[in-house]
């Protein structure tokens, strides 16, 4: 009978700690951006111009990525995301962030008010 009482509570418990886990679990949003992105970049100064800079996005956890431009002409940003209807958004540091699938390609876009830094570009 003891033995019973305690395969019982050793499966309640492993079952109110999985069903726990699988509440707490986040969806990996981020391996859907993470890449490199090529495209316009315009820096805070209005001084550098490119049309074939490269952004570098990389994971932290599942909603959390890191923003690299190539150089310091760019600001680097970890940005969390969330996803609506296919778009990936977030904001950071004052800038706009969105991720969004244009005929069958992932493009990065960000800009902030605060200075004319604004870069568009497609997953490589």
């Amino acid at each position: 009978m003891k033995f019973k009482n305690v395969l019982f509570l050793l499966a309640v418990s492993l079952l109110t700690f999985s069903s726990c886990k699988k509440d707490s679990e986040k969806p990996d949003l981020a391996k859907e951006v993470v890449s490199t992105y090529e495209g316009a970049f315009q820096s805070a100064s209005g001084t550098f111009q490119s049309t074939d800079y490269k952004v570098t996005v990389s994971k932290i956890d599942n909603t959390k990525i890191k923003i690299e431009p190539e150089d310091s002409n760019g600001t680097t940003m970890e940005v969390t995301i969330a996803e609506s209807s296919g778009t990936y958004a977030g904001s950071a540091d004052g800038f706009a962030i969105t991720f969004q699938e244009i005929n069958g390609v992932m493009t990065l876009s960000y800009s902030t008010s605060a200075t004319s830094e604004q870069f568009t570009g497609e997953k490589q």
